[in-house]
């Protein structure tokens, strides 16, 4: 045999070292590799197999949800959109359920009207109270959670029972501490003292009326409201009401489309700094779909 030189020796050690530590490199690699599955996709690692649950994107901008190994959804809360966190008790409750007639109202289409005098809330009812159930006014207390029953309307005109169908909120008076209001059938605008527990018609248009509140103005002592039909065109007004003199004016007819709105369906806004009223129409206007209209006294 063929003796190698000393240096051939070492250059064939380094081959071979070379070549032990390259195929002892590849096996790692292969041994650390995914094996396919038959399908031909990768099989999950051993990590992820054993996992109970895998998090799941969400598209809708919430926090993400979770979803288990079967695809259910798991007990872990999606974030709220609201960002109203929920409370251990609802800050919400109901403090009084009307029993409509005989004895109380029912059907309340208003809100509440409240009085600093007396630390109440006075309301009306469209129907409810008496056999004719032409509705009520009513009083609330916030201490006790009762409701007591002030004034029954009884239908008809002013001389027999007050109007009907209250359906509007109780308008209060700070300077004289009455509350005014109107009815829609029969239409009258009425007023009532909390401190002697008396309502008075002061006012009777002679048929259907106004369905809005009244609005104080107190530049000039005077009520102002709306009324949906009559007018010069029958499209509507504004009307004026005097609390001294009882009297009622129109003081605006609405027109009606193209040119102006008709039907006004909601009480007037008073705005102090300009001393002027804004209110909205059901219909009319340019394209036929409502207006929203400004009227200085």
């Amino acid at each position: 045999m063929r003796r190698l030189l000393p240096e051939q020796r070492r250059n064939s050690t380094f081959c071979l070292s070379f070549i032990a530590a390259f195929l002892l490199l590849s096996c790692f690699s292969l041994s650390g590799c995914n094996k396919k599955s038959s399908s031909g996709k990768p099989s999950p690692s051993p990590s992820s197999a054993t996992a109970s649950a895998k998090v799941k994107r969400s598209t809708s901008g919430t926090a993400p949800a979770t979803t288990s190994s079967s695809g259910t959804a798991s007990a872990k809360a999606k974030g709220s959109t609201s960002g109203i966190a929920p409370t251990a008790t609802s800050p919400y409750s109901s403090v009084y359920s009307f029993k409509g007639q005989p004895g109380d109202g029912k059907d309340p289409k208003a809100a509440l009207t409240y009085d600093p005098a007396k630390g109440m809330f006075y309301g009306t009812t469209y129907a409810g109270e008496t056999d004719m159930g032409a509705g009520t006014m009513f009083k609330y207390n916030p201490l006790t959670n009762t409701e007591t029953v002030v004034y029954s309307f009884r239908g008809g005109l002013a001389a027999s029972g007050g109007g009907s169908g209250p359906a509007a909120a109780l308008t209060y008076d700070s300077a004289n501490g009455m509350f005014y209001g109107t009815t829609y059938y029969n239409g009258t605008i009425f007023k009532y003292n909390p401190q002697t527990n008396a309502a008075t018609v002061v006012y009777s248009f002679g048929g259907t009326a106004s369905r809005v509140a009244l609005t104080y103005d107190p530049a000039n002592g005077m009520f102002y409201g709306t009324i949906a039909q009559g007018g010069a065109k029958g499209n509507g007004t504004i009307f004026k009401f005097n609390p001294q003199t009882n009297a009622e004016t129109v003081v605006y007819s609405f027109q009606g489309q193209p040119a102006d709105g008709k039907q006004p369906w909601a009480a007037l806004t008073y705005d102090p700094a300009n001393k002027t009223f804004y209110g909205t129409t059901k219909e009319g206007g340019a394209d036929y779909d409502g207006t929203i209209f400004k009227f200085k006294p």
